[in-house]
């Protein structure tokens, strides 16, 4: 049996990581998460809240962008994908 250590990615490096797929990944203690996709009423309310997210940006003119994924450095060189469902 073979264990192969990985070196574990900065949060510069996760940034300019090229996954093998179209999955979303978060940085956890220096490696990739693959993150689980949202289902049922998880993706129901997660759209809701984006579109009144964009609502609001827009009637603000505060000339703001909103995105549905962002990614959230955290203590420790984490990232994190925002979760509005979390908030």
């Amino acid at each position: 049996m073979t264990t192969t250590l990985r070196t574990p990615l900065s949060f510069e490096e996760f940034l300019r990581a090229d996954t093998p797929d179209d999955r979303h990944y978060e940085l956890v203690a220096g490696q990739l998460v693959p993150m689980a996709d949202p289902i049922g009423k998880h993706e129901v309310v997660a759209r809701f809240l984006l579109l009144q997210f964009i609502f609001a940006s827009q009637q603000s003119n505060l000339g703001y962008e909103v995105f549905p994924s962002i990614l959230v450095k955290i203590a420790g060189g984490q990232a994190m994908r925002a979760d509005p469902m979390s908030w």
